[in-house]
């Protein structure tokens, strides 16, 4: 008694939309709509838009009703109507006289109305077909992009999918050895020397209805084994890293400054303080703008000289130039994350004094100076008086050079 188009079940990717059209048979209406369960009324057709969840469609069809007239019971056959025979008096006979109460016959028509009763409608015997079988539209999950490491098996579990759903693998992109699916679980393997974008086509199929799609796969660079970031003097420093099997290029970022930029080496030095606590991030760049950020780890071998501040013969005393320089020195200790100084003094080889003592104060002076601006921290003293010179002392210039009290941080 009429149709539904498409009809049966079919399977629609997500967010997708249908569009259904109602088709009477010759003879019938469309008598109701029904969405969901709920009536949305007579129509001829209905769409979903952006669909997210299951839905169900019906129609119910009803007979057309035609009222049929004869045409007997409005136009019936007029009466006949018959004339009365008049009576005339016999003029061969005798007059009689006539009584005066008895009149004389005359001749009349006499027409019969007949009252044609209203026809009678009789209520037509609606036949309501069944309706037919409501189509099932059925939402297939979508899948979400994958991010994978480049040096291992990941397995990525799937959405759940409708019950009795059959899923399958039909194509693996470049980059990737395999791609297994096991209860719901996909396994990727990555080539060695792969990074980047790529993909995998998964097939879906329920109640007959197919529907493929391409999940995106993205390989990132393998980190470093190993990564090393170390001070090679207080305002130089060496970052390095083992190289990855399949990167493109490195950079090297110090406090969020990018300072270094290569392709294929595997260490850089850089013009910065690197301490403890400086961040210090080593980027594997691989194909398709992909990266991984690695953190090197510090390491310091032995104490590194910062700062030597000088002092007047036979002295102890810093000069104002002398605080300056601390100052801007225990800053960057500060800020660097170092932990540890090592604070020695020194003197020239003139005599008459005690130089042992003499250096002693020269360290202690500067220690006593930095403790102000670096109250945490641990400082180890030492006093070499004129056992450690940088420079001869047989010049006024070199006497001076070797006046004074060196800062090492540790």
């Amino acid at each position: 008694n009429g149709s539904i188009s498409p009809s049966g079940s079919a399977s629609v990717s997500y967010g997708a939309s249908a569009s259904y059209s109602i088709t009477p048979a010759t003879g019938y209406h469309v008598a109701d709509l029904l969405v969901d369960g709920s009536s949305v009324g007579a129509l001829s057709s209905y769409s979903f838009s952006n669909m997210k969840a299951n839905h169900s469609i019906s129609v119910s069809f009803a007979l057309n009703v035609v009222v049929v007239d004869d045409g007997k019971k409005n136009n019936p056959e007029p009466k006949k109507v018959e004339d009365t025979p008049t009576t005339k008096p016999d003029t061969t006979k005798e007059s009689v006289s006539t009584p005066p109460s008895v009149p004389t016959p005359q001749t009349e028509k006499q027409v019969s109305l007949i009252v044609i009763p209203p026809v009678e409608v009789v209520p037509p015997v609606v036949v309501v077909p069944p309706a037919p079988k409501a189509p099932q539209v059925v939402v297939v999950p979508p899948l979400a992009p994958v991010v994978i490491p480049g040096d291992q098996v990941s397995t990525v579990q799937l959405p759940k999918t409708v019950e009795g759903a059959s899923v399958k693998i039909v194509s693996v992109g470049k980059g990737l050895a395999d791609a297994n699916l096991a209860n719901n679980n996909v396994s990727y393997e990555p080539t060695t020397s792969f990074s980047g974008k790529t993909n995998v086509t998964v097939e879906t199929t329920v109640n007959g209805v197919t529907t493929q799609q391409v999940v995106q796969v993205t390989v990132l660079p393998v980190a470093p084994k190993v990564s090393e970031s170390q001070p090679v003097k207080f305002t130089t420093s060496t970052i390095n890293w083992d190289k990855s099997p399949n990167a493109v290029g490195y950079q090297v970022w110090v406090r969020g400054q990018l300072v270094c930029t290569t392709t294929s080496a595997t260490k850089c030095e850089v013009p910065v303080t690197v301490g403890p606590e400086t961040p210090v991030t080593v980027e594997v760049l691989g194909n398709d703008n992909t990266k991984t950020a690695v953190t090197p780890t510090y390491s310091i071998k032995k104490p590194l000289p910062a700062l030597m501040v000088n002092f007047a013969t036979a002295k102890s005393d810093l000069s104002a130039d002398a605080k300056k320089h601390l100052q801007e020195v225990a800053a960057v200790i500060k800020k660097e994350g170092f932990t540890r100084l090592v604070i020695t003094g020194h003197t020239d080889s003139q005599g008459g004094i005690d130089n042992n003592k003499l250096s002693l104060d020269r360290a202690q002076a500067t220690v006593d100076y930095l403790k102000k601006l670096l109250p945490k921290m641990n400082i180890k003293v030492g006093a070499y008086a004129a056992g450690k010179p940088i420079a001869s002392n047989s010049t006024p210039q070199g006497e001076a050079a070797n006046r004074r009290a060196e800062i090492s941080v540790w």
